[in-house]
């Protein structure tokens, strides 16, 4: 799920963010094909680890005067319960608000369309598609959202490539699709999900509203421009515009090294600095240099080992903003080894802001990957945290059971980088008193946030049929006890899908 600043939140009182990133936690295979992105994703989709076997004839794609055309339809349907929602905090921000913490809903969606490819010549070639999705809820979810949908475009893109010599290759393409930067810690999914358009936890929008990508590439070396318009929530559309350049360099196929700089230079999206200033637009004017690098560093020796690394800094001199964030992920898979284990440990910091200094240091993360395996910030926790002002470790082992059975088991230590100080907008709004005088803070007086363990199970049904389930569970760290005063609850929860993809 994507979410935007909604205002007052009924389930804790409290003026809540939803995280930016998609918050999905039902692994399901790609939708609709597209233009191909700058990197193919970091997990293996369901299709790309089923058997190799015969594919026979595709009965939803033709060639008609040359232009290859492909239909698609992607269909999941979901059952989704949590308990102890929020770890049970509206019993003491917002006890009047008559929120049950405790809930069971349906989801569903149908992303149809289809693509067009075209080779004119050895030199020019032409690449486009068109896609909806219809996607709603039935019942209230976790943000007390529900009975509502909505039917909306998901893709519709067009592009070029030219190839001006063996090693030099042009392409520009615009209009609504997916673009992801680096590892996706800051640009990747950016469609809103949820509230009005249903389907909270599925997810399924992910494509920019608009936008114009400019591709250069040289040998191994891919220089681009882009303009990004991020397709947000109509109920809390911030109306931010990025651009930004980005240059990556393949080191072997799936390993990339890159830079980007990235800028916002419209945009309404308030920002909230300690101990509870609200700053308008506050996101208007933000720069970002973000360079990243996926590696596999003995390829020969340990086969299975990868590296992953993001750095971001941001600044905003209209509003005295200097904020930064790090990542770094090692992964081994065993590929001897039955089951053939992944095990991955992860170290993640977002800036937070420093009450003390005057300036404002909290990170932005714009429209990152929140996907579990990539920058979500917990299991239950990620529909909490907004990846600002936490630093989180996290251990992952996934195993391939069989051809078609795939298990993933994640934890998540979740911690606050700043003490009282914004986690989300207004989380852990108080009045304290120091030598007799009234003070308001935010965020918690301890740093321990969350521990959250995650179990998910992925079936191959067949070649068009895919079955997953999850359950969740977060423990509520002792910042959370020392401002409920004990009344925070363990909150788990569960999923299980299922998704036709033709």
């Amino acid at each position: 799920m994507r979410w935007r600043y909604v205002g007052k939140c009924v389930l804790c009182g409290l003026l809540c963010v939803p995280a930016a990133g998609a918050q999905d936690r039902s692994d399901i295979p790609e939708s609709l094909p597209s233009i191909p992105e700058s990197l193919p994703s970091q997990q293996p989709t369901p299709q790309q680890t089923a058997p190799a076997q015969a594919m026979p004839k595709d009965r939803l794609a033709w060639e008609l005067a040359g232009f290859k055309i492909k239909l698609g339809v992607q269909v999941g349907l979901q059952v989704v319960g949590e308990w102890n929602s929020w770890w049970n905090l509206a019993q003491t921000f917002a006890p009047t608000s008559d929120f049950d913490p405790n809930r069971y809903w349906f989801e569903g969606y149908v992303d149809t369309g289809f693509t067009v490819h075209k080779q004119f010549n050895d030199k020019l070639g032409f690449a486009g598609g068109v896609s909806a999705i219809a996607s709603g809820n039935a019942r209230k979810d976790i943000f007390d959202a529900g009975d509502s949908g909505r039917v909306l475009f998901e893709n519709a893109y067009a592009g070029v490539t030219a190839k001006l010599s063996p090693d030099v290759t042009l392409a520009l393409s615009g209009g609504s699709q997916k673009y992801k930067v680096g590892n996706g810690m800051l640009l990747s999914n950016a469609s809103g999900n949820g509230f009005e358009r249903g389907a909270t936890v599925f997810g399924p929008r992910l494509a920019w509203k608009n936008t114009g990508i400019l591709q250069f590439s040289c040998k191994r070396v891919e220089f681009s421009g882009f303009y990004l318009e991020p397709n947000e929530l109509k109920s809390s559309d911030s109306h931010t515009k990025l651009a930004g350049a980005n240059v990556q360099a393949e080191l072997r196929p799936n390993e990339f090294v890159g830079i980007a700089y990235v800028t916002a230079f419209q945009s309404e999206y308030p920002y909230i600095q300690a101990p509870i200033t609200l700053i308008p637009n506050g996101r208007d004017g933000l720069q970002v240099i973000n360079p990243y690098l996926k590696y596999s560093p003995a390829k020969n020796r340990l086969p299975g080992l990868m590296v992953m690394a993001d750095y971001a800094y941001e600044w905003n001199p209209r509003i005295n903003m200097q904020a930064w964030a790090f990542s770094g992920e090692v992964a081994n898979t065993f590929v001897k080894t039955k089951w053939m284990p992944t095990l991955s440990y992860t170290y993640r910091y977002y800036s937070g802001d420093n009450p003390k200094t005057g300036q404002l240091e909290r990170f932005d993360s714009l429209y990152y990957d929140g996907s579990p395996t990539s920058f979500s910030s917990g299991s239950n926790g990620s529909l909490a945290f907004y990846n600002s002002n936490i630093n989180l470790q996290r251990l992952g082992l996934n195993l391939v059971i069989s051809q078609r059975d795939f298990l993933d088991v994640m934890y998540f230590h979740v911690l606050a980088s700043q003490l009282n100080s914004p986690i989300q907008f207004g989380q852990g709004f108080r009045l304290t008193f120091e030598n007799g005088k009234p003070s308001v803070i935010t965020g918690v007086p301890n740093a321990r946030l969350a521990d959250d363990f995650f179990i998910g199970y992925t079936r191959v049904v067949n070649r068009h049929t895919y079955f997953n389930a999850g359950f969740a569970y977060s423990f509520p760290g002792k910042g959370f006890d020392m401002i409920t005063n004990g009344t925070d609850k363990q909150w788990p929860g569960a999923y299980a899908n299922v998704v036709f993809n033709f």
